[in-house]
C-alpha cells in the first residue's frame, strides 16, 4: 500500500499509495488567535469566552464594532480550514446585523501545534479524530481502494466500498456532497445565501489510498 501525507511541510511516504491531495493528519490541541488589540466589552468578552469553551479547529470569530445586540456576532467552528471558518464568521456577522455596524474577526482558533498563518486545506478536529481512529486499519489492507473527499466547511464523506479508484472516489464524493448540502441547515434560506460560499462548500477528492500499489 502507498500512503503519501503531507504535514509540516514534510512529505511523509509510507509503503504503498496513489497520492490525490496534501493531507495533514497530524493537527492536535487548541491556540486560540486574538486579533484586536482594543480593549474589549463586556459584551465580546462574554463571546469569547463562550467562544474559547466552545470552538475546536478551525474555528472563528466575527463581531461588529458598532452594535452589541445579542444578534450582531458570526461564528464558526469545525471547519476544514482556517480561511472557511473566518469568511463563514464575518459574512454570517454582516447578515445578521443588516446595513450597520462594520464586522471584524476578534478571534480564531488553530490547531496548537500549527503556525498561525498556515493556510489552505487542512482537517477539521473531528475529521482528524476520525482519519486516525482508521490508519491502523489502512495500513493493514492487502487490496481494494480507499478515498477521503470533503468541501472547505464541515463536511466529507469516505468510501473504500469499491474495487476501482473511479468507483471509490465516485462514492466518497457522492456522501460528501449530501453532507455539503447539509451546510447552514438549522439556519434560515436567507442566511445560506448571503453566507454559504459555494466555492468553499465543494468538495473534492482530498486522498486516495490503493492498497494494491506497491
Amino acid at each position: 500500500m502507498k500512503l503519501w501525507i503531507v504535514g509540516l511541510g514534510l512529505l511523509i511516504a509510507a509503503s504503498g499509495t496513489s497520492f490525490a491531495q496534501s493531507l495533514d493528519a497530524d493537527a492536535k490541541g487548541k491556540k486560540i488567535l486574538l486579533h484586536v488589540t482594543q480593549k474589549l466589552t463586556g459584551e465580546q468578552i462574554r463571546r469569547l469566552n463562550g467562544f474559547k469553551n466552545r470552538a475546536s479547529f478551525y474555528a472563528a470569530l466575527g463581531v461588529n464594532l458598532d452594535d452589541l445586540s445579542d444578534d450582531a456576532f458570526g461564528a464558526s467552528w469545525g471547519a476544514h480550514s482556517l480561511k472557511a471558518a473566518q469568511d463563514m464568521a464575518l459574512r454570517s456577522c454582516t447578515f445578521k446585523s443588516g446595513t450597520t455596524g462594520r464586522c471584524i474577526l476578534l478571534t480564531s482558533n488553530v490547531p496548537g501545534n500549527r503556525p498561525a498563518a498556515q493556510e489552505g486545506w487542512g482537517m477539521s478536529h473531528d475529521l482528524t479524530e476520525y482519519y486516525r481512529s482508521i490508519y491502523k486499519h489502512l495500513s493493514r489492507k492487502k487490496k481494494g481502494h480507499f478515498a477521503l473527499a470533503s468541501n472547505d466547511y464541515f463536511a466529507w464523506g469516505w468510501s473504500g466500498e469499491a474495487s476501482t479508484r473511479e468507483a471509490t472516489e465516485s462514492l466518497a464524493m457522492k456522501y460528501c456532497r449530501k453532507n455539503a448540502g447539509k451546510t447552514g441547515k438549522t439556519q434560515s434560506a436567507a442566511w445560506r445565501a448571503a453566507v454559504v460560499d459555494p466555492q468553499l462548500n465543494t468538495c473534492s477528492i482530498r486522498l486516495h489510498v490503493d492498497a494494491a500499489a506497491s
